[in-house]
């Protein structure tokens, strides 16, 4: 199983109000886009939603010449057993390598083995291969 993989993920910046999620998913829905991943939040009276999508350039067309700001960003898709402390393991290493995570999300299903976790840095590249050092370094524990 592939436990990283660099990945992008579309980030849209709109006016907050009550649909717009619903409007978001809803076009991509109806478009066959799917949607593999999603961390939303507001700040003040704008929302930004992060996508990870099967087709971000079908998404990005979708909502050219909207009032919104879209861009893509590079992030890096963890998957990782879904037990007491593997991310407080994985955070630890980064940290000794002083990798600085811009921003991080995730989730697992109840009774499921596996999690997956979304991140970015401002060294993706390194952020990657610290993990893939972590992946060999812990074999048979938490991985």
């Amino acid at each position: 199983m592939e436990k990283v993989k660099k990945a992008k993920e579309v980030k849209i910046t709109t006016k907050n109000g009550v649909g717009v999620l619903s409007g978001l998913a809803s076009l991509m829905a109806d478009n066959g886009v799917n949607i593999e991943s999603v961390c939303a939040y507001t700040n003040g009276d704008m929302a930004t939603f992060s996508f990870l999508t099967a087709n971000n350039q079908k998404v990005k067309d979708l909502l050219k010449g909207k009032d919104l700001r879209i861009e893509e960003r590079d992030v890096v898709v963890l998957v990782l057993w879904n037990r007491p402390g593997v991310l407080a393991e994985v955070a630890s290493k980064f940290s000794q390598k002083g990798l600085d995570l811009e921003y991080v999300y995730g989730t697992s299903l109840p009774n499921s083995e596996m999690t997956t976790i979304v991140f970015s840095s401002k060294d993706n590249e390194k952020a990657s291969a610290v993990f893939d050092e972590i992946v060999i370094e812990e074999s048979g524990k938490s991985f």
